[in-house]
């Protein structure tokens, strides 16, 4: 459907999904405030929202009386506890997301996808795989490109390929998928959740939310994931993937090949010998995206065509180059303790050196720092985050009785990821390996992961030409 005119919305927030619900809205009285002030923002894009009609608070969240409006829709980054949020829910006024917004103005079919790690993947490489079969599809979500920027024009996509986060989850109240992928569930974004479980749920719900409109929708989970397992009923409309030989699932990933279950006897066998298909997380993301293409039937050949030209994406264990025998891999989007240690996986023990830090985010260093003992040449902690990584991982070393000149990896603390680098580098040796997977958010240095991920590559890029 489309917007109502009589409606008075209010838009906290002016990032990507603020501003398409802006250019979108049909309602009567649009108001878009943001805690940035003008300067922060591209005076074109703010003359256009003018022009539009919308409102503009900026510097401030100074808009009035709330009783004003119908509707407040919050960008991802706004905490539940911001005062206009509390107050609107306190006076009944509803507050829910860019998502929930779009896909109530939307009518084509929508593929979701989420998880704590491995979700822009997925989705793109699902997105690509529908492409391939002729959809007009568009992909999109949190992975950049809001669905609110199809409002006016969704009629040229025959679906959405959306991935989803659990932000986006809290403030979704009617949103319900097509069809529902969750990858997996671990620590991360403790420091907006209270607690585990909390987070946990948030994630699960786009299983309950798609199963309250049409109980038999197709899910496909992660079937070696004990919190999936731990919150959902599974049912013949479960399709899942497993790592483990004797698991019943539909899918089966092993070393390095993935065989599909699609019914009637017939399976689909998929092998890989590409470098860049790199870790068995990539693997598991191929899986989740093959059982999506069975659930709505895509042809084998265009998966083997799109599975073969596979690509990761930026900032995702990307090599970046060489410089004496070092190899460097950006790995900015790693931004939990869990994304880490599959990185870490990826490479040969005792020849890593890994730079960790940034905004913490709440969870448990502690199993980062059994990886940084057991496996890591070394490990370089920055930002904000990295004195508390630093004295987890020393005092996983005292537990241990194990000393920093011994059998033990180095382990330094720096205050900027620049300077890190260089450390790491000073020590590194032929063979080894330089990696960025801080498992921290950006935003103490950098305003995202992928600034971050840009600078670590032009740090590289200068020590190459170099030629030290």
């Amino acid at each position: 459907m489309d917007g109502t005119i009589s409606k008075k919305t209010l838009v906290i927030g002016l990032g990507r999904s603020g501003l398409e619900v802006c250019r979108a809205s049909t309602s009567a009285k649009v108001v878009a405030t943001d805690i940035k002030p003008a300067s922060a923002f591209d005076c074109n894009v703010l003359e256009e929202l003018q022009q539009r009609g919308v409102r503009l608070v900026l510097g401030s969240h100074d808009v009035g009386n709330v009783d004003d409006f119908d509707e407040i829709v919050v960008s991802p980054g706004v905490p539940m506890d911001n005062p206009l949020v509390r107050e609107a829910t306190a006076r009944g006024i509803e507050v829910i997301s860019e998502l929930e917004w779009a896909w109530r103005r939307v009518s084509i079919p929508i593929i979701a996808i989420t998880g704590t790690n491995g979700k822009t993947t997925t989705t793109e490489l699902t997105g690509k795989l529908f492409q391939e079969a002729g959809y007009r599809v568009f992909v999109g979500g949190n992975i950049g490109t809001p669905l609110s920027s199809i409002v006016k024009r969704g009629e040229e996509f025959d679906l959405a390929v959306l991935e989803v986060s659990s932000f986006q989850l809290d403030t979704s109240p009617t949103f319900a998928a097509d069809t529902a992928v969750v990858l997996n569930i671990s620590e991360d974004h403790l420091d907006r959740y209270e607690n585990f479980e909390e987070y946990a749920r948030s994630k699960i719900s786009l299983i309950g939310k798609a199963r309250r409109k049409k109980p038999n929708v197709p899910v496909v989970i992660n079937g070696d994931d004990p919190v999936i397992w731990r919150y959902i009923k599974i049912d013949d409309h479960a399709w899942r993937w497993t790592c483990q030989p004797h698991k019943n699932a539909q899918a089966r990933v092993g070393d390095c090949e993935i065989v599909v279950n699609i019914g009637d006897g017939k399976q689909w066998h998929f092998k890989f010998g590409a470098p860049w298909i790199f870790g068995r997380h990539n693997l598991e993301n191929i899986a989740a995206a093959a059982l999506v293409a069975a659930i709505w039937k895509l042809p084998e050949d265009v998966l083997q065509r799109v599975f073969w030209n596979f690509r990761p994406g930026k900032h995702r264990i990307e090599w970046i180059g060489r410089w004496n025998g070092v190899n460097f891999y950006n790995d900015s989007k790693a931004t939990n303790v869990s994304a880490v240690l599959r990185a870490i996986e990826c490479f040969q023990c005792g020849k890593i050196w890994l730079l960790l830090g940034g905004k913490d985010k709440g969870g448990d260093y502690g199993p980062l720092a059994r990886a940084v003992l057991k496996k890591c040449a070394g490990a370089v902690c920055f930002g904000e985050a990295g004195a508390r990584i630093y004295e987890v991982i020393r005092q996983e070393m005292d537990k241990h009785m194990v000393f920093i000149r011994d059998r033990c990896p180095y382990v330094i603390k720096k205050t900027k990821m620049e300077d890190a680098f260089f450390e790491a580098v000073s020590h590194a040796t032929p063979g080894d390996v330089v990696l960025l997977s801080p498992a921290c958010s950006s935003f103490d240095q950098y305003t995202s992961y992928v600034e971050r991920g840009e600078h670590f590559r032009q740090l590289v890029d200068e020590l190459i030409r170099s030629k030290k």
